[in-house]
């Protein structure tokens, strides 16, 4: 009998199973084949290539062309105009006395004319203002989508770094299930254990295998789509590094929900590009207005006609002078200025200017209830944003009394079991409620996080590189 006691207590020590504990997995050396990814690394590369920003940018270079184009209308155009020809031929002229016309004469000029609106009605000043409008608009659009990928990158980036934290667990989870099923084997094999407990074990060390396989294929899952949205090729080895986890108290800033709407209302560049639009369309009414009023153009220019013939002769009589100059001669020193001083009112153009000042009016107010409706979604995120991050600070607090509870809880059950004064279904729960007590508290951390990060982003201070 004594033989049987030391034997159950070498056996003890040797499969005895530990504390239930996520320790820090050590960095892997760098090698070639693996890329190292950082969260302010895959913002920046999730900037420089997401498609929203691509295309946000396009919208400003246009605008741009635009605005160009609407400081353009204040200068004065300059046509011009060049011709040379060749003529040969008979022409016989009837009216008058009969006249008989035959020749080979050739002929060049050139005209050069300026048009410099003088008033219309301000369109142009209108077009401006709208132009230079909506270019800051499309300017605001481009950083709010640096934003919303700031954001949605950084929750990307941190799922994996909570997945990868949950496999930790699970593989912790079912080393110790593993362990305690080696010893209740032995136990077993001596009589010390009965087979119920060695059963129970068996069926919960599957389980916990079956968590590990999904927690680490929710791992590949959640990478390659991260990935794909950084647009890098999915068959390159990466390494995720996790960045640090503050454990922060309500910073004071976020601490008033009145002063953060205000804040918000200061600092969103989305409400600014929508109340730009809204000034705009306002602009583009009296552009299109400016139809019923006239219009003055001040035109001037210069012309000149050079004409060489080769032979020409009236009812039979050569007529070519005697002495003709070059046309390079005649284009130099035969030059005709003009001025003119040009009225145009449209007093009837069929209900154009009404349609076009109908339509204008119908954008603008379309843009000034869309501005109506972004002053309300900003006060709504920033309310919801403010309950997330309360909500997040006081989970993570909860979440590491449940975390130092559920640790003294198991490691006294696991003593206890060991000495046969608790059943195996109270070891089991303990450790179930440890492993659920230890992805919430990860849980927690990262909801923090990006919680965090969500309420500079309803606030509009998010930090991206304009």
């Amino acid at each position: 009998m004594s033989f049987k006691v030391v034997f159950l207590f070498f056996v003890t020590l040797c499969f005895s199973v530990p504390l239930l504990a996520v320790e820090p997995t050590p960095s892997p050396q760098p090698t070639s084949d693996i890329l190292d990814l950082t969260l302010e690394g895959s913002i920046e590369q999730a900037i420089r290539s997401a498609s929203s920003v691509l295309k946000a940018e396009f919208n400003t270079h246009s605008a741009g062309a635009a605005l160009l184009q609407a400081y353009g209308q204040f200068l004065p155009n300059v046509t011009s105009t060049g011709n040379y020809n060749y003529t040969t031929g008979s022409t016989y002229y009837a009216t008058a006395s009969p006249t008989y016309v035959s020749g080979t004469s050739r002929n060049a000029g050139f005209n050069i004319s300026s048009d410099l609106n003088i008033f219309n009605g301000l369109s142009d000043f209108s077009n401006l203002k709208s132009s230079l409008l909506k270019a800051d608009a499309a300017n605001l659009t481009v950083v709010r989508a640096k934003q919303q990928i700031d954001l949605d990158i950084t929750q990307s980036f941190l799922q994996v770094v909570l997945d990868n934290q949950l496999v930790a667990i699970a593989k912790k989870n079912f080393q110790a299930s593993q362990e305690r099923e080696n010893l209740l084997t032995e136990q077993t094999r001596v009589g010390a254990k009965s087979l119920s407990d060695l059963f129970r074990q068996q069926a919960q060390t599957s389980l916990d295998e079956s968590f590990l396989i999904s927690s680490k294929n929710k791992v590949l899952t959640d990478q390659l789509a991260l990935l794909r949205k950084l647009r890098l090729d999915v068959i390159r080895g990466y390494r995720f590094i996790e960045p640090k986890m503050a454990e922060t108290q309500l910073e004071s800033r976020f601490q008033n929900e009145p002063d953060l709407i205000i804040r918000a209302l200061k600092n969103r560049v989305d409400l600014k590009a929508s109340e730009d639009l809204s000034h705009a369309g306002r602009f583009d009414v009296r552009a299109a207005w400016s139809g019923y009023l006239p219009k003055v153009d001040l035109v001037g220019g210069l012309s000149s006609v050079s004409h060489y013939l080769d032979n020409q002769t009236l009812n039979g009589a050569s007529v070519v002078p005697p002495v003709q100059s070059n046309l390079g001669y005649q284009l130099g020193n035969q030059i005709q200025y003009f001025a003119t001083l040009n009225l145009t009112w449209s007093l009837f153009d069929r209900f154009l200017t009404h349609e076009n000042t109908t339509k204008a009016q119908v954008i603008a107010d379309n843009a000034e209830i869309d501005y109506q409706d972004r002053l309300n979604q900003v006060k709504a995120d920033v309310k919801k944003a403010y309950g997330d991050y309360k909500t997040a600070l006081e989970q993570l607090n909860s979440s590491k009394k449940g975390l130092e509870a559920a640790e003294k809880a198991y490691e006294v059950m696991q003593g206890r079991y060991q000495v046969g004064s608790v059943s195996f279904l109270d070891l089991i729960t303990a450790q179930t409620i440890l492993v659920q007590a230890q992805s919430a508290r990860a849980q927690a951390l990262i909801t923090f996080q990006l919680q965090e990060k969500s309420l500079k982003f309803a606030t509009g201070e998010l930090g991206v590189e304009s």
